[in-house]
């Protein structure tokens, strides 16, 4: 038995889908479903496009987060990370790992008081930023019951 004209139809979809997936990944981020999304680190909603920020997986899985710390931390965690990206805050870009560098902010949605800008117009680089994040990420745990 041959495959009918369907069956061709559905392997070329699966491919069209397939290849606009793969292309859309490695552009950029995805939009991200504001009030809707949970941060994958702490699971507070995603409410403020300053302090966004999103991790793609070697898989394709895209993790949403609602402070640049959290996103700091969750990088540093995982071997499985592709892409970052960072929001620029007090602006409208979103910015690669490549691209990114960080100014103290107060407040921020976890408190870790990290705002992604690009680079060259930020103190800290993206070591710095995440070493600066883990000592608050240890301080709040220590002074936690």
């Amino acid at each position: 038995m041959t495959p009918g004209p369907r069956c061709g139809w559905l392997v070329r979809g699966a491919l069209v889908a397939l290849l606009v997936a793969c292309g859309s990944a490695a552009e950029g981020p995805v939009p991200v479903p504001f009030d809707r999304a949970r941060c994958a680190r702490c699971g507070m909603l995603v409410s403020d496009a300053s302090f966004a920020g999103e991790l793609r997986t070697e898989g394709g899985e895209v993790l949403f987060y609602d402070d640049p710390g959290c996103l700091l931390l969750a990088a540093s965690e995982r071997r499985d990370v592709r892409a970052v990206w960072f929001h620029e805050h007090g602006g409208e870009r979103w910015l690669s790992a490549e691209e990114v560098a960080f100014v103290r902010s107060e407040p921020t949605p976890m408190g870790y008081g990290l705002a992604a800008r690009p680079r060259g117009q930020g103190e800290l680089d993206r070591d710095a930023a995440l070493a600066y994040a883990q000592a608050r990420d240890a301080a709040r745990r220590s002074s936690s019951p």
